[in-house]
């Protein structure tokens, strides 16, 4: 990832008028991490992506492809199978269109 992620990141922590101390407090990180996110010092960790999804409603777009693939598969080992199939027929719905 490039500082584009941080970037994203202080724009939409920004449009919710957060701080990076209230952020960090809801993501159980340090400010500093928050800072260093977003100056592009350092790569967040898929955790950190997916809690700030969760906690925070903040979407993000994730650069780097094998990233967003990792992610994808930790978000789906938490559905049921039931679930997976829906979504994988509804996917497959809307390639058909």
């Amino acid at each position: 990832m490039d500082k584009s992620f941080g970037i994203l990141f202080k724009n939409i922590r920004n449009n919710n008028l957060y701080s990076q101390a209230y952020v960090a407090e809801k993501l159980n990180v340090s400010q500093s991490y928050i800072s260093q996110i977003e100056k592009g010092d350092r790569e967040p960790s898929l955790d950190f992506i997916e809690n700030a999804y969760q906690k925070l409603g903040f979407e993000l777009i994730i650069i780097d492809i094998e990233q967003e693939k990792e992610l994808l598969f930790k978000m789906l080992n938490k559905l049921k199978p039931y679930s997976i199939k829906k979504i994988v027929n509804y996917a497959q719905h809307l390639c058909k269109e």
